[in-house]
């Protein structure tokens, strides 16, 4: 898994359950709850970028992949970044979040019977051109608005590490 430190992007192993039915030979995987399913990245950092792009009219994918003006990197072993973040990894960030099941969002935020939010947000229209890239947009800021209210351990949740 992947996250974010400045402008620094870290590399991490982390292990997932897996287990396979006798049955039906299916195999099964339990994702942590700071991973996001098929992402190298985590959740909170995912979650940060696309707020912080829906949140602020002006912003480009390009700016927000940056930190403090300068690209986010990857170090190699001698500490020295060759490869960087790329602007079209903000806009997969989204897609992510348009796909990660919202009912297991608004499971964890609503199990009593709390009304759901109907917070409306609005996307500046220069950021889509298209129904498709609209809807995505408003989808991603749904699961982001849902996700905020739900209880988040962060990566390391006995360390108090987690995202507040």
């Amino acid at each position: 898994m992947r996250f974010f430190i400045g402008d620094i992007v870290k590399v991490m192993v982390s292990f997932l359950l897996r287990w396979q039915c006798p049955f039906c030979n299916s195999t099964f995987t339990d994702y942590p709850p700071f991973l996001a399913p098929h992402s190298r990245f985590i959740l909170n950092d995912m979650v940060h970028f696309c707020e912080k792009y829906l949140a602020n009219d002006d912003l480009s994918y390009r700016d927000v992949a940056k930190h403090g003006g300068s690209d986010i990197g990857y170090p190699d072993n001698s500490g020295l970044c060759n490869q960087f973040l790329s602007h079209s990894t903000i806009w997969r960030f989204m897609g992510c979040l348009e796909k990660i099941s919202l009912s297991s969002l608004k499971k964890r935020c609503f199990s009593g019977s709390r009304p759901e939010p109907k917070k409306t947000h609005g996307i500046a229209p220069s950021k889509y051109r298209s129904h498709r890239r609209r809807s995505l947009l408003y989808r991603a800021h749904e699961a982001i608005v849902l996700f905020r209210r739900a209880p988040n351990p962060g990566i390391f949740p006995n360390f108090e590490t987690g995202y507040a």
